[in-house]
């Protein structure tokens, strides 16, 4: 089983306003926080793609190699 671990301190956390921004504006925290909602999407998918190609093969290959040690 696949677990995904958010690493939201990556890129996504400093998409958020800087607290020394002038514009503290709702508008502006709305465009941030859609931002990282995309990197984090972003990221996610990446993640995903990486296990299916990586570790998904894998996966048949020594289950096959515990089936034949298990017969012979």
């Amino acid at each position: 089983m696949v677990v995904y671990v958010p690493v939201v301190h990556t890129v996504a956390a400093r998409r958020y306003t800087d607290w020394t921004d002038l514009d503290q504006s709702p508008e502006k925290e709305n465009a941030t926080f859609q931002l990282a909602v995309m990197l984090v999407g972003s990221e996610f998918t990446e993640s995903v793609r990486f296990h299916v190609k990586s570790w998904l093969p894998v996966r048949s290959i020594v289950f096959g190699v515990l089936v034949g040690k298990r017969k012979g």
